[in-house]
């Protein structure tokens, strides 16, 4: 079986700036987008405190990498902040 992982990401916006968490797959040393993906986004909730992203991810048999990939969707004044990403095998 694949091996499976908890992601975990603390969050903060001002106003509705959006953002969002995501795993990327490698192989063979290249991104390889044909593997499906992960995204945990705040689904517009209002994150003026810090908040956690969290998912479970299982690793495609043909990927041997991944990528945290952290994305901010603010406009011009605005700020997202990213601390304390976290991922665990699960057993």
């Amino acid at each position: 079986p694949s091996e499976r992982y908890l992601v975990a990401v603390r969050c903060k916006a001002e106003g509705d700036a959006g953002f969002s968490a995501s795993i990327r797959w490698r192989k063979d040393g290249k991104w390889d987008f044909g593997l499906t993906g992960c995204l945990f986004e705040n689904a517009g909730v209002d994150a003026d405190e810090w908040m956690l992203l969290t998912g479970i991810v299982e690793v495609p048999k043909e990927a041997n990498g991944l990528g945290l990939l952290l994305t901010s969707e603010s406009r011009k004044g605005q700020k997202v902040w990213f601390d304390d990403c976290e991922m665990y095998r699960i057993p």
